[in-house]
């Protein structure tokens, strides 16, 4: 910097000026950092937030599948073999397949508490459901003594986890 002299004495303005404006930029990169730093938190925040409700809807899914579908759920039938209703919240274990709770390519699920094919642990949202498990159909007469609380019903009411994340 050049110091002009007035006077014979020395001006030191603009060593003042530019130390000022040093300490000014200095603060502004400093705070914009701060601001693009917040604003990167919370998009990233936003897009968590956005992925668990999206997996939440696919666990809520599985449920109403799990539920009502008449793919996999246990056939209450009669003494005679005839088929009667299905049983909401009942999984023949015969008869499920992950394939047909027909979910997008990029969904993984896991669920636990049943065996089948190929359990995948996923990271992502889960949910907690009370099922019964049996294998092949029910008959009316078990599923009564089970409804009634007798020591005679054979159906296993089971707690599963189920889970969502993305491949």
């Amino acid at each position: 910097m050049f110091m002009q002299v007035k006077n014979g004495k020395k001006n030191q303005k603009g060593i003042i000026f530019s130390l000022d404006l040093v300490f000014a930029t200095i603060l502004f990169v400093f705070l914009l950092g701060i601001l693009y730093q917040g604003f990167a938190y919370s998009l990233h925040q936003y897009n968590i937030n956005k992925s668990n409700i999206e997996l939440t809807s696919y666990i809520d899914l599985i449920e109403n599948k799990i539920a009502l579908n008449e793919n996999f759920s246990c056939e209450l039938v009669n003494e005679d073999g005839n088929f009667i209703k299905y049983i909401a919240y009942c999984i023949d274990l015969t008869k499920f397949n992950k394939s047909k709770l027909g979910l997008p390519e990029n969904i993984a699920v896991s669920i636990s508490g049943i065996t089948f094919e190929s359990d995948l642990v996923v990271k992502g949202a889960e949910k907690k459901l009370k099922i019964i498990a049996h294998s092949g159909p029910v008959k009316k007469a078990n599923y009564y003594d089970c409804v009634m609380g007798l020591a005679s019903c054979d159906l296993e009411e089971k707690e599963i986890i189920i889970g969502a994340g993305y491949k």
